[in-house]
């Protein structure tokens, strides 16, 4: 045979394998959710709370976080004496610290509120995300740090200009190996990476305990979960607005399955 047309055939073949075998984006999504648990125990969950440390600067600052489904978020960290909250109670972001010289909750507007309504999403970014309005496109198969991973991009967020998600995913795993978040508040590009390690089984489900923060290439701060729990009774209370009542639910309602 003649060894050009060997080699074109041999090229061809390589590419007709590449595209019979080659997972959409769709596809490695839902690997994804079924590494960490799977749809239904993903969904069973309602509410969450974990506790454990902020490593920042050679300090380590306690902190615990709430969140209830569909859409409440609260936490709280201690520094020198003084507890900080940053919270969303369905429609108002509001954050309280005593380092800024005032003792009274103050309400938080803009791409900072935004920040804020997106933490409480436990899901995050991949789980359901057409019904949130997202897009997903597979950028590739990349390696990082020796490691082959599924690089995708979610786009359609909201909290800033030019906003989106890149999602690494372990090609053999398919956990969320790192996340860059991505955009520009009025003028101002940020762009921030978040490592995960350290996946445990909480009810079933796989959850990185250890995020490393990184801005530039440097490390900005650890966070590390000691404990995480789910399904945990939550007050609605808990998380509005001093002086506002809860809409909706009852003050003290607590998470409940479907």
């Amino acid at each position: 045979m003649n060894r050009r047309l060997f080699i074109l055939i041999a090229v061809l073949m390589a590419l007709l394998c590449s595209q019979v075998f080659a997972l959409t984006a769709d596809e490695i999504i839902a690997k994804n959710i079924v590494a960490k648990g799977g749809k239904e125990k993903m969904d069973a969950i309602k509410s969450m709370k974990m506790s454990g440390k902020i490593v920042m600067q050679g300090m380590e600052i306690p902190f615990k976080a709430m969140v209830k489904k569909p859409n409440l978020f609260r936490s709280e960290s201690s520094f020198q004496g003084m507890m900080m909250v940053q919270a969303f109670d369905g429609k108002t972001a509001w954050f309280l610290s005593p380092m800024t010289g005032s003792t009274e909750p103050q309400e938080v507007t803009g791409a900072e509120a935004k920040m804020l309504e997106q933490q409480a999403d436990i899901d995050g970014y991949l789980a359901h995300y057409k019904e949130k309005g997202y897009k997903v496109e597979l950028v590739g198969e990349e390696d990082l740090d020796g490691t082959p991973v599924h690089h995708l991009r979610v786009t359609g967020l909201d909290f800033a200009k030019d906003a989106a998600a890149e999602i690494y995913l372990d090609s053999k795993t398919f956990l969320d190996s790192k996340m860059t978040v991505k955009g520009a508040i009025d003028t101002t590009k940020f762009e921030m990476d978040q490592y995960f390690t350290d996946y445990r089984d909480v009810a079933g489900c796989l959850m990185a305990h250890s995020v490393e923060v990184k801005s530039g290439g440097q490390t900005v701060s650890s966070v590390i979960m000691d404990k995480v729990e789910v399904n945990i009774p939550l007050a609605d209370s808990l998380f509005m607005f001093p002086g506002k009542k809860p809409e909706g639910n009852k003050p003290d309602s607590a998470a409940t399955k479907k």
